[in-house]
């Protein structure tokens, strides 16, 4: 009884695991195409630009969920500055900002999305001082 038991479970483990295997993936992809530095009088404002962009031909692909986190370095140590950010979507028919709530977005097939992220930041940058930006 329990060696049929071991054997059943083994066979559907071994099934799944074939079924996430050639189960189909998102094609979605993430491209960068532009990022600025403006100066101002007191204060820097970066503009980063990215696309999203789904590669399926017949699958639409959700998106419930953006987060794109920061963080400065300044000579290899980590520092928190005043930031005011801001997200602004192009879908090709509008533009839209969004402020604290993401709302699921649907990709169609074949299309994409433009992202602009503005960072607004109360000090000036060093030469040796860097943004890492992580888009989840």
């Amino acid at each position: 009884m329990f060696f049929k038991l071991l054997i059943t479970l083994l066979t559907i483990s071994i099934i799944i695991d074939i079924i996430l295997k050639f189960k189909p993936k998102s094609k979605l992809a993430l491209i960068p195409i532009n990022y600025n530095l403006n100066r101002f009088k007191n204060r820097e404002e970066i503009h980063c630009e990215f696309e999203i962009r789904n590669f399926s031909k017949n699958k639409e692909t959700m998106i419930p969920r953006l987060n794109i986190n920061y963080e400065f370095m300044d000579e290899g140590i980590l520092e928190n500055h005043f930031i005011k950010k801001q997200i602004i979507l192009d879908d090709g028919v509008c533009k839209k900002t969004i402020n604290n709530y993401w709302q699921t977005i649907i990709i169609k097939a074949g299309s994409s999305i433009k992202i602009k992220y503005i960072l607004n930041i109360k000090k000036f940058f060093k030469k040796d001082s860097f943004i890492w930006l992580k888009v989840n």
